[in-house]
Parts: C-alpha cells; sequence; structure tokens
C-alpha cells in the first residue's frame, strides 16, 4: 500500500477560472439557467400597477444570493440585526434581444423584507419568518426596447441575468440625520424608488421630523401605501397631482414652479430626494433658485442646491448639452451625446488613457494608446471584452442605451465613454 506522502497528486490540468465559469454557464444557460453559477433572478409575477406602469416580483437564485451575502452580511441596519440594500438603489438587468445582449437598470421597491405590493395596514412591516424569501420587486414602464421586452415577451418563470443593488440615490449616502426635514419630488416612473425612500425616512427619523411628497403622474400609483403612511405618520404631508385630472392641480396648475413649493411647504431647508423628467427636474431647480434668491442667499454662501439629489445623473457632471439629451420620465435609450474627449482609467494597472469621437469604444481608445486589452469578436457578441466599470457612464454603440454612473459589467468593443470612466482592470 501506498503510503500518503508517497501519492501521486492529482492532476488538474489547465483549468482557468474565466474559462471554467463561461463554460458552466454556457451549460446552465441551455439546461436550468436558475441552478447557474452566475447571479440571475427568476420572474414571479407581473402586476400592471397602471396602464404603463408594471411591476415585476423577481426571485435570485442560489449564486445572486451567495454574492448578496458576501456585501451585505456584514452591513447591520441600527434598528434590527436584518442585512440589505437601501431604499433607492437600483439593480441591473440583462436580456437578449435578436442576438445581442442589452443592459438596463431598474429602481428597486422598497426593500426585500417587505411585502411592498400590499394593499393595506401591512405595506412597510416584514413579513413573517417563513414567508421571508428574498424577492425583489421592480417598476417599469413599458416604453424602449429594454423595457418593452420585459413587458411583452418575458413571462413568469423566465429566468434572466441580475446584477446586485447599488446606487448612492440613498439616505444613508447623504447622511440624513434623524431630524433633519426631508422632501421627495417625482414625476411618472421615477416614484419607483420614492415610495422605499419615503418609508425609509419616516420609519427611521424622529416622530417631529416634516417628510413631504409632491409626485405627479398621469395616473398615480401606490395610492393604498400613500393612504397607509398617512394614517401611521401624523407628519408625513403628502401631495399627489393627477396631471390628467384639474382637480387635483396646487394652485390651480398642473407643473411645478416656486409658487407651488411654498405652498406644499418645501424649501431649501429640506434634504430634497427628485426623481423625475428633464423638464421636472429643471422647473424643480429653477423654483428652489428663486426661493434663494427671494431669501437674499449670501453670493458667497454654500450653494443652496447642495441638498438638491437627483436620481441617476445629478451627480455626474454632464453638460448641460448632454444632459438637455437624457429624458428620466422615458426609458428609451437615450440619445446622449458621446464626451469629446473623455478619460478611462485601468484602476488594476494604474494607466489611462483619453478615448476621443475619431476612436470611440473604449477597446479602440486603448488600441490606439498601445494598451492591450482582450478581446474576441469586436462585435459585442462573445463577451471576451466584458470587465467591471467601478464608476463612470458609457453609451452602448450597438444600442444607443446610457448607463448608470455606478458600478456594472460592461462590453469595452461596443462601449464609449460619454463621462471619465474607472474600469477594474
Amino acid at each position: 500500500m501506498t503510503s500518503p506522502r508517497h501519492q501521486k497528486p492529482k492532476k488538474r490540468g489547465y483549468r482557468p477560472k474565466l474559462i471554467e465559469t463561461v463554460f458552466m454557464d454556457f451549460i446552465s444557460e441551455r439546461t436550468l439557467p436558475f441552478l447557474s453559477p452566475s447571479p440571475k433572478v427568476k420572474v414571479l409575477s407581473k402586476t400592471w400597477l397602471s396602464d404603463d406602469l408594471l411591476a415585476l416580483r423577481l426571485l435570485p437564485n442560489r449564486a445572486w444570493r451567495r454574492q448578496y451575502q458576501q456585501i451585505y452580511e456584514p452591513v447591520k441596519t441600527n434598528e434590527s440585526n436584518k442585512s440589505h440594500w437601501q431604499t433607492g438603489q437600483h439593480i441591473l438587468l440583462s436580456v437578449t434581444i435578436d442576438g445581442v445582449c442589452l443592459h438596463r437598470s431598474y429602481s428597486l421597491v422598497g426593500l426585500p423584507e417587505w411585502d411592498v405590493l400590499a394593499e393595506d395596514e401591512t405595506f412597510g412591516e416584514a413579513k413573517p419568518q417563513h414567508e421571508q424569501d428574498m424577492v425583489l420587486t421592480i417598476a417599469i414602464k413599458r416604453q424602449g426596447r429594454v423595457s418593452n421586452h420585459l413587458a411583452v415577451a418575458v413571462q413568469a418563470g423566465d429566468v434572466l441575468d441580475c446584477g446586485l443593488p447599488s446606487g448612492q440615490f440613498t439616505l444613508r449616502q447623504h447622511e440624513v440625520t434623524a431630524d433633519e426635514p426631508v422632501a421627495f419630488v417625482c414625476a411618472g416612473s421615477g416614484v419607483t424608488p420614492i415610495l422605499g425612500l419615503v418609508t425609509d425616512a419616516l420609519q427611521t427619523g424622529s416622530p417631529e421630523r416634516p417628510v413631504t411628497l409632491l409626485y405627479y403622474a398621469k395616473t398615480p400609483v401606490f395610492m393604498t401605501q400613500w393612504q397607509t403612511l398617512q394614517r401611521q405618520y401624523p407628519n408625513f404631508r403628502c401631495h399627489i397631482v393627477a396631471t390628467t385630472f384639474a382637480g387635483s392641480y396646487i394652485l390651480g396648475k398642473r407643473h411645478l414652479d416656486k409658487a407651488v413649493l411654498d405652498e406644499v411647504g418645501i424649501s431649501l431647508r429640506h434634504k430634497i430626494y427628485a426623481c423625475g423628467a428633464t423638464p421636472m427636474l429643471s422647473s424643480l431647480t429653477m423654483a428652489l433658485s428663486e426661493q434663494a434668491m427671494e431669501a437674499g442667499q449670501d453670493i458667497n454662501a454654500p450653494n443652496p442646491l447642495d441638498n438638491l439629489i437627483l436620481e441617476r445623473f445629478g451627480r455626474v457632471g454632464l453638460t448641460d448639452a448632454q444632459l438637455a439629451n437624457v429624458n428620466l420620465a422615458t426609458e428609451d435609450e437615450e440619445n446622449i451625446a458621446i464626451n469629446e474627449h473623455a478619460t478611462v482609467l485601468l484602476a488594476r494597472r494604474g494607466v489611462s488613457f483619453h478615448v476621443v469621437n475619431a476612436t470611440p469604444s473604449i477597446l479602440l481608445g486603448a488600441e490606439r494608446a498601445q494598451i492591450y486589452l482582450p478581446y474576441g469578436c469586436r462585435q459585442g457578441m462573445c463577451q471576451i471584452c466584458r470587465c467591471d466599470k467601478q464608476s463612470g457612464i458609457v453609451k452602448n454603440l450597438l444600442t444607443g442605451e446610457v448607463s448608470d454612473d455606478g458600478a456594472e459589467s460592461i462590453r469595452i468593443c461596443v462601449s464609449a465613454p460619454v463621462t471619465d470612466v474607472v474600469l477594474d482592470v
């Protein structure tokens, strides 16, 4: 009998992790996609909230939950031992349409232990222990290539690629204190992250802290939830304008201006979270600026709009021309201009290069700078060039889709920088 010390080591062969993962993903995609080693979600149900807003409930697979636990398990909330993402964050869903893999970020509604679609007094409360399966809820508008595909083609039981929650449109990120007045202004599908943020602000703040909602929509949604929060929290002021019903207008006005803000009590002393169409965000900014001028704001004082937090592109430094091309009210692929001279930083290598319009993709920009990055088909199909973006906004050259400014996976052969970009390479 051969002693253990003289046994020959087992030959593992050449098994690079990337090839192993890609191969297993390829097999599982065609057999049991929900058991894939990659993070995925299964569509549990589709519920129409209004004529144009659809809620999807998604169940994460084991790989998704494993990654989630690695990131969020060490982070505990102040009020309980539960660990979860923050209200206001979003997930990245990937779908394949006509052979092309497309990506789109969607805001999460509430937290994993909430039954966010409950239309009774249980909304915002933790579900019983035996019902606490982690379920993600998103709301989408049936417009834009990806959103229309999710609304029409995707059915209950289908499995989708899904990233982990991310984003900085949160109370914690902006260090909102328990006594600080908070206001939320939204329009259309921009209400999706706001329901969770309002509930979070009410549950974690002091009973005296003013919390105000100003919500514009053709057909307002979550009406039962808003009414429940009003009954439970006397400090919550809710103002909803149905833009097709003149009886709901504030001061007889269909749109937002300084007089409307004054009427509902939103002012510069609030921390203001806003999500909606570009015209609405511009009106809000103008109204707050007028408030500052009326109050005799010192020109040398801090910017009065520092307390204004805009979803997605409010903090990424886009030019006015670029901002004008993006409409937060719609989920169409935005027609945003590519930066004429953006810098791409390869964080792990510690090197950077410029990408200009003459060489629009990140891959071509790297090659022009004589920097080698892995690639295959150069058409956005083989996934070999895929890498993780840490920050910055990119535009998909195949679809015109514009990314968020947070971390996500991109294909550099078909991605052009809109702002400066940092890659985990």
